[in-house]
């Protein structure tokens, strides 16, 4: 007799016997619904916070390369030639991006707000393996 199962919530274990070897085994977890938009959030990687703090701290060390020169005589032990408005606009800036990057990690984001909706719901539907043994 055949059956069929649409639509409906499983919550017991089917038994298919003498599938291949005889053995029954099956493996039930309440399947999470993922929309497209929750994938493509989830996908996505990066917030914009941490592209912005990447942009500022891309910006610092193109400017620290332009102080190339400079950098030399401070790293070399001779005088330092770099003035004392360019080590603070270095500093300053780095700090910056730090603050932006630190302020991305602890403000909630569309990716954490999807990846904690999926630990919750893993959590919640742990599976279940159903063994029925030798059917012979």
């Amino acid at each position: 007799m055949q059956q069929e199962f649409n639509s409906q919530r499983i919550e017991e274990p089917i038994v298919v016997p003498d599938l291949m070897n005889g053995q029954t085994i099956a493996m039930l977890q309440t399947v999470y619904p993922l929309s497209e938009a929750d994938f493509v959030r989830l996908n996505s990687g990066a917030s914009k916070t941490d592209a912005a703090a990447v942009m500022i701290f891309s910006g610092v060390v193109g400017y620290v390369i332009g102080l190339g020169p400079k950098l030399e005589t401070l790293l070399m032990g001779s005088a330092p030639v770099m003035s004392s408005a360019e080590i603070k606009t270095i500093t300053v800036w780095g700090l910056f991006s730090l603050v932006i990057y630190g302020l991305g990690y602890l403000l909630p984001s569309e990716r954490k707000k999807v990846m904690k909706k999926l630990s919750s719901h893993f959590e919640a539907a742990k599976s279940t393996q159903h063994n029925s043994g030798d059917r012979k």
